[in-house]
């Protein structure tokens, strides 16, 4: 059986990982034209079609989902051997990780994070900020951080990381008695902190509701409401001030990889650096608790 080129296999792999061929164009400075040929040689070899397309995306079939871990990790070996022998190619094709979050954990949590796991990490980085769900079994992330997701809505492994606590914040130099309060929009109002805050408000309907947590924090900074934002958030902002007792209420994160990617050495990389991120130093004081520290 004649060896298909390993260039084809890359492209395939390039465009299961990014979705369109032309990001795998960009990724490896050859024409769009370039990667589509290569694929559809690949298929040919195959006999069979690699990916469906979904939207603007493009998603790896079951088969191909399946061989993409084997594919893989023959590209980290391949990269492994020119290293050893001096002469890293510039075409051999670079792991790209995808992780998605809701945008206030990214910003808050991951991106202050990013220097440790620069360190260790031989890989491309992409954070994916993003309220939705998106689909590890379309490869549209890697890995997923998430609020009290259970397994079996996400389709993949689930590790507990922590919790991340809220309290109620107002502006500096506001007074919180007299301030209304805002909250999230009626399209989140089952949301554990939009159902605290309707609680709280009584039958007092809040005067700002927004779609994003962001939007929340900024209308509080401004000192024209007070409202129960996350911890993480609220301690880093120096236009606001805390004005509950912390630990209000907790929401715990989650990790979420795909099922049969447990043992990949890239995905486990980043598993480790989530769980350091619960744990440095200064944790407790943003409201990031370990399961070991939350309450049975």
């Amino acid at each position: 059986m004649q060896l298909m080129e390993w260039e084809n296999w890359q492209c395939a792999l390039l465009v299961a990982q990014l979705g369109t061929v032309a990001a795998a164009a960009a990724r490896l400075n050859v024409d769009a034209t370039t990667v589509s040929r290569r694929v559809k040689r690949l298929e040919a070899k195959l006999g069979t079609r690699i990916f469906e397309r979904h939207g603007l995306r493009l998603h790896a079939t079951h088969s191909f989902r399946e061989a993409l871990a084997n594919i893989e990790a023959a590209d980290s070996a391949l990269r492994s051997a020119e290293e050893a022998v001096g002469h890293p190619s510039s075409k051999v094709f670079q792991r790209t990780v995808r992780i998605t979050a809701v945008p206030f954990l990214v910003d808050y949590l991951l991106v202050p994070g990013l220097v440790a796991l620069r360190r260790q990490a031989k890989f491309r980085i992409e954070l994916v900020a993003d309220n939705r769900n998106l689909s590890l079994t379309r490869r549209e992330a890697d890995v997923a951080v998430r609020f009290d997701s259970p397994r079996e809505r996400m389709g993949g492994d689930a590790q507990r990381l922590g919790a991340v606590r809220y309290a109620v914040y107002a502006a500096a130099r506001a007074k919180p008695a007299d301030l209304p309060w805002a909250t999230l929009e009626d399209a989140y109002a089952h949301l554990p902190e939009a159902r605290w805050t309707a609680r709280t408000s009584g039958k007092i309907e809040p005067d700002f509701k927004a779609s994003r947590t962001e939007t929340i924090r900024e209308i509080v900074a401004v000192g024209l409401a007070k409202a129960l934002l996350p911890q993480l958030m609220g301690e880093q902002d120096r236009r606001l001030v805390r004005v509950s007792d912390e630990n209000i209420l907790s929401r715990e994160i989650g990790l979420i990889r795909p099922l049969g990617d447990t043992a990949m050495p890239h995905l486990d990389v980043v598993t480790k650096w989530l769980k350091m991120l619960f744990t440095q130093p200064g944790a407790t004081a943003l409201g990031i608790t370990t399961p070991s520290s939350q309450r049975p």
